[in-house]
């Protein structure tokens, strides 16, 4: 039994049959394992290389990447082209209203002019990801992550997605442009995030990645630039 489950060596000599060995492991480390077995609680705080539970080895890593080698911009609806009509409708100071992600998606679809059909499920990258939106006069795709009335403002990493990584999915998508759109307050914690991955994509992939959020004010401003696309 021991030697089945790797407990001792097993082997077998000629002329004396089977013998059996202490692995050196488990004979110096007779007494903790014995402790560890007998307290579900150490073990449960015991860190081990599947569970690094332990304070000393809960630490971050920062990693510097070279200005040289990163090249993003964060942008606002103001800075886009496909928008541009957002320009003459100023800042409103209107009540954040709850909104249905389906239906804003659907006219935001008709303001870039993408008629293609985005079906949500659970692993999808992006929510509506388009090759029409334009900016700097030119067509460069996009992708976006919407947040709709089911969630509360304000909208922070760990709402994003069940598992909180709807963020880093969102940015493994093939686009230039990367947005976040919520009816309500968004806080910084997600611009900082997509931050990140921007420039981690910039590095990677050596091009230059395009990243902004769209919160409650700019989605009244597009819907009021654009009041035929949302019916």
């Amino acid at each position: 039994m021991l030697a089945n489950n790797d407990i001792v060596r097993k082997y077998r000599i000629k002329g004396k049959g089977l013998v059996y060995e202490k692995y050196p492991f488990y004979y110096q480390h007779k007494d903790e394992i014995l402790r560890l077995a007998l307290n579900k609680k150490a073990l449960q705080g015991y860190s081990t290389s599947y569970n690094p539970s332990h304070p000393a080895h809960n630490f971050s890593v920062k990693v510097a990447l070279p200005k040289s080698m990163v090249d993003v911009k964060q942008l606002t609806v103001d800075d886009i082209d496909s928008f541009a009509k957002v320009r003459k409708v100023n800042q409103q100071a209107d009540k954040n209203t709850p909104l249905d992600e389906k239906w804003f998606k659907e006219g935001l679809k008709r303001v870039i002019g993408e008629e293609g059909a985005f079906q949500d499920w659970g692993g999808e990258k992006s929510d509506l990801f388009s090759t029409r939106l334009r900016l700097d006069g030119k067509r460069v795709s996009v992708a976006i992550g919407f947040k709709g009335k089911g969630t509360r403002e304000p909208l922070v990493p760990k709402k994003m997605g069940k598992r909180g990584d709807q963020i880093q999915r969102l940015m493994g998508s093939e686009a230039d442009v990367f947005l976040v759109q919520f009816w309500g307050q968004i806080d910084e914690s997600i611009i900082e995030q997509m931050q990140i991955f921007a420039r981690v994509k910039s590095w990677a992939e050596g091009r230059k990645i395009y990243y902004g959020v769209i919160d409650g004010q700019d989605t009244r401003r597009i819907m009021t630039a654009y009041q035929k696309c949302f019916p």
